[in-house]
């Protein structure tokens, strides 16, 4: 087997640890003790086993079974044509007329573009010929070179030699995407489906079939390899190649946390087999069990995710007149329904060691107060429900708490409706220990992390003693999932790619009724992030102000260190990258996060108004964005 890294924790739930269940050489196969979803321990290296088992073999049996697999693809396309057909009627919002004989009037349906269609994992290409020859605009992505090759140059289709996350795919463009037998092979399958959500059109579909851990074939040879009756126990699982092993429940939750609804969900004994009654009778036996040997699940994106982009888009298109300048001095704006506005505070714009840092002795902030600033964190407020959130809890907590009392007073201590956390490096975290037993004795503030930041917390002290005292109560984020504050307020978390010692990294988009704020503090690099499915330009233009990483100014900052592989973009690359957005769109941008060393923290530096005659800004603390 060829490794590649261990088994994360499970991306479905928060996560309460995971159940060893067998060995099979250095593999282990374990279970989440709290969402039931069984993985590997080690990762096998996908391009290398994806090459090693699709190769000349598979090919040549490809080929051998290609009139079956021609009729198999034509059913399948009926299938997916079946599905999609109602739901693209209404994603082009048409209402279909039949008109009378009388007035001659015909459907009033503009016509359309060909269907676009995207198969991961295209193998020899067979699907993509299929759907090309019923008027599919086909293309597909595959790890296995000599298919890629094939599919090419000998059948002239449009095929990527690329995993999901390396290819390079328009975003909402495909009416259709097949994951035939991919999803057990991915790193992360709610990932790879979030990625997929990205890729479809409002109204598309995805179409995933997986092996079913459920089936009645799965069961009978799991009972056969614990009494030893097989000669290779465990065999079935396929751990050479295989990561992920679902049931319907949890691929049902791997849907769920990607933001795609299932459309249709089976477990088909024999899928495509000449209906005979017999056949017909045990399709339904193995359906209404759930037994069939695969599962086949069609999903949609969300609904309320869709409609979420539409609103996210008008918004953006006006942000630059409806922010302005920073307000903190005047108060909450009113919403279209008269109430007053909830709102972002800027509470801290450094680095982790806030400035001045410790150590640094010439810092003229040590004598000068306005010099000195506080550790990136924002506050976010809802005068109608006085309610209160901090994102990110910092070394100087105490500081920003008595910020929030004085632009909301509450009676209530500490008066946190939650706390927001983006990763484990102290500067986002460390803030917690002021709830504790010896400061403040806080009783139940919910703090909201990521699975591996959730078990962190849970296992290392001191904060394991803030849970078991109570002072905390953890609650769990899945990537991309929204969490509701309030009717007014919601909380998108999203991956993105930073050190991750402890715990994943996140962003968060802030959602208010009328206006929205991204931050995101922490990031390695924007390619990176590219490399993930996601363009921060596309996360800019879906909101109204962005507070962006701006660790560092440029190369060089910091004497006598080569700076080029520090795992932040600098605020000049980051300005080249924008350059060509929108004059609108640049004003969204409030560089944060800056460490002590950067010349843009002095408002009369040449690197702020290179910065500011660009069109950017630099976060300002107690700063304020209306929602």
């Amino acid at each position: 087997m060829s490794s590649g890294s261990r088994a994360q924790a499970c991306p479905l739930c928060t996560g309460r640890g995971v159940a060893p269940l067998f060995e099979i050489g250095a593999t282990k196969v374990v279970r989440c003790c709290g969402c039931g979803l069984q993985f590997a321990s080690t990762y096998p290296d996908i391009e290398q086993t994806g090459s090693e088992m699709y190769g000349t073999d598979y090919f040549a049996s490809a080929q051998r079974e290609a009139e079956s697999r021609r009729r198999i693809f034509s059913l399948l396309l009926d299938e997916v044509e079946a599905i999609l057909a109602p739901a693209a009627h209404r994603a082009a919002g048409v209402e279909s007329v039949s008109a009378s004989p009388s007035d001659g009037q015909r459907d009033t349906a503009p016509p359309r573009a060909p269907r676009r269609f995207l198969d991961v994992g295209a193998g020899e290409g067979t699907l993509l010929q299929v759907a090309g020859a019923r008027g599919w605009q086909a293309e597909g992505i595959d790890v296995a070179g000599e298919m890629v090759r094939h599919g090419r140059e000998r059948l002239g289709l449009q095929v990527q030699h690329a995993t999901l996350e390396q290819a390079k795919l328009d975003l909402g463009a495909f009416d259709c995407i097949v994951l035939n037998h991919v999803l057990e092979h991915v790193r992360d399958p709610v990932a790879a489906l979030r990625r997929v959500a990205g890729l479809l059109r409002p109204g598309g579909v995805v179409r995933v079939e997986v092996p079913n851990l459920a089936s009645l074939s799965s069961h009978l040879k799991n009972l056969q390899s614990r009494l030893g009756l097989k000669r290779q126990p465990w065999k079935h699982y396929s751990v050479e190649h295989h990561f992920w092993f679902f049931t319907p429940a949890t691929l049902r939750k791997t849907f769920a946390g990607a933001g795609l609804e299932i459309a249709r969900l089976s477990t088909p004994a024999r899928q495509w087999d000449t209906p005979t009654p017999s056949r017909r009778l045990s399709n339904r036996v193995h359906q209404r069990l759930g037994w069939g040997k695969h599962i086949v699940a069609y999903g949609r994106r969300l609904a309320a995710l869709a409609l979420l982009a539409l609103t996210l888009g008008a918004t953006a298109a006006s942000s630059a007149s409806a922010l302005g300048a920073a307000n903190d001095a005047s108060p909450p704006a009113e919403t279209q329904t008269g109430t007053k506005a909830p709102y972002v505070v800027v509470l801290g714009i450094a680095q982790d060691g806030g400035v001045p840092q410790a150590g640094s002795l010439d810092h003229p902030g040590w004598n000068d107060p306005a010099a000195r600033h506080k550790v990136v964190c924002l506050g976010l407020i809802d005068p109608a429900s006085s309610q209160r959130w901090m994102f990110e809890a910092t070394p100087d907590f105490p500081a920003q708490l008595h910020a929030l009392d004085t632009l909301a007073p509450t009676a209530a201590r500490p008066g946190l409706d939650g706390i927001f956390l983006t990763h484990a490096h102290v500067g986002h975290y460390a803030g917690l220990i002021h709830l504790g037993h010896e400061v403040m004795g806080a009783r139940g503030v919910p703090v909201y992390a990521m699975p591996r930041l959730l078990e962190f917390l849970r296992t290392n002290g001191p904060w394991e003693m803030l849970v078991r005292r109570s002072n905390i109560e953890l609650r769990g984020l899945q990537d991309s999932v929204a969490i509701t504050l309030n009717a007014r307020l919601r909380v998108v978390p999203f991956r993105v790619p930073h050190r991750q010692e402890y715990s994943e990294v996140v962003g968060f988009r802030i959602l208010g009724p009328e206006r929205s704020v991204l931050f995101l503090p922490d990031i390695d690099h924007w390619e990176e992030l590219d490399a993930m499915g996601v363009r921060i330009e596309d996360l800019i233009r879906q909101v109204d102000a962005a507070y962006l990483d701006a660790t560092f100014y440029a190369d060089g900052e910091i004497p006598g260190r080569d700076m080029t592989g520090f795992p932040h973009p600098f605020i000049t690359r980051s300005m080249e990258r924008f350059a060509t957005l929108p004059a609108a769109e640049r004003a969204k941008i409030h560089f944060i996060h800056l460490n002590h060393t950067n010349p843009a923290l002095d408002p009369h530096s040449e690197a702020r108004q290179f910065i500011t005659t660009r069109g950017y800004r630099v976060a300002a603390e107690m700063e304020r964005i209306d929602l």
